[in-house]
């Protein structure tokens, strides 16, 4: 929210959950947009439910006990790119 409204951003959020494509990892992922934002912005928020602090679409590099778990329904760096490709002008 803070992003939005630095940007001038409409401040109603759309949210949409993202298909579940991997249930064995107990994760789901929506994905929080604002719109109508200064200069042709887009702010977006990723929320990963039921993740750890582990990167979405990478490997499981300490116990999940220690961790959390990792999401594998989306791959954060695919995710980011594409975001920033789209905002080329």
């Amino acid at each position: 929210a803070l992003f939005a409204r630095h940007s001038g951003c409409n401040q109603t959020v759309n949210t949409i959950t993202l298909p579940d494509s991997n249930r064995a990892d107990e994760t789901q992922v929506r994905v929080h947009s604002y719109n109508n934002c200064n200069d042709q912005v887009t702010v977006k928020l990723v929320e990963v439910v039921g993740g750890g602090h582990t990167w979405p679409g990478g490997r499981q590099y300490l116990r999940e006990r220690r961790i959390g778990r990792v999401s594998k329904d989306i791959n954060a760096s695919e995710l980011i790119l594409d975001f920033f490709l789209s905002q080329a002008l």
